[in-house]
């Protein structure tokens, strides 16, 4: 996966799709980890876009937070509420991809004042561009999200099966339409479920790096 800031790296993907692939009508989009969050923020941005379905394999859909191998070797000897105060900085903000999506529930406010990525796409920070952001979510046909206990990246590993840390208890995972996110249907993920047009798959047994080996 790519460390760039990932504003950066959906307006390349879009531009790929367009004018490398010449994609112009409906497609399918399937991903595997921070693509899936590259996929749900083009289709939110992007107005004209005609993804039919959108598949994700083990992807923070929702948020990461908690400590991995690749993070441990990057900032050895910093702890997750450590790596938050670094995360929402505005200089991580802009060069480093896990900081868009690092979502710390226990400081959920530095969260939503410094994170430009996740927190704008949630339309937790909302911009004058939430209405769209949210119509152009519900234009997608079918969701179908894959994620399993045993991926050991994802944290919570949840987080690709579409729900969080509950906003009540942080150290609790809650269950989808328990989330304040579903609930107040910020970006249109109640409106798609309702429709029945979200399939969710947790799957033991497979590793972060094995999901697009099955």
């Amino acid at each position: 996966a790519s460390f760039a800031a990932l504003w950066t790296q959906v307006s390349a993907l879009q531009t790929y799709i367009v004018s490398t692939c010449n994609i112009t009508g409906p497609f399918h989009f399937v991903a595997h980890s921070q693509g899936g969050v590259l996929g749900r923020a083009l289709a939110q941005t992007w107005d004209e876009h005609q993804m039919q379905s959108f598949v994700t394999l083990s992807s923070p859909l929702m948020g990461q937070y908690g400590k991995t191998d690749y993070l441990k070797d990057l900032f050895p000897t910093m702890l997750e509420p450590e790596l938050s105060d670094l995360f929402y900085t505005s200089r991580m903000q802009g060069i480093f991809s896990v900081a868009n999506y690092w979502k710390d529930a226990n400081k959920y406010s530095q969260y939503t004042q410094g994170n430009v990525f996740l927190a704008v796409i949630n339309n937790e920070n909302v911009t004058e561009r939430a209405a769209q952001f949210k119509a152009n979510f519900e234009r997608i046909q079918n969701i179908v999200a894959f994620g399993g206990p045993d991926d050991g990246v994802i944290m919570p590993y949840q987080s690709a099966l579409w729900t969080y840390f509950s906003d009540y208890n942080p150290d609790l995972v809650a269950a989808m339409t328990d989330l304040r996110l579903y609930t107040d249907n910020t970006f249109g993920l109640r409106t798609l479920n309702e429709a029945g047009r979200v399939h969710t798959h947790d799957i033991p047994g497979i590793q972060h790096t094995h999901w697009y080996l099955v």
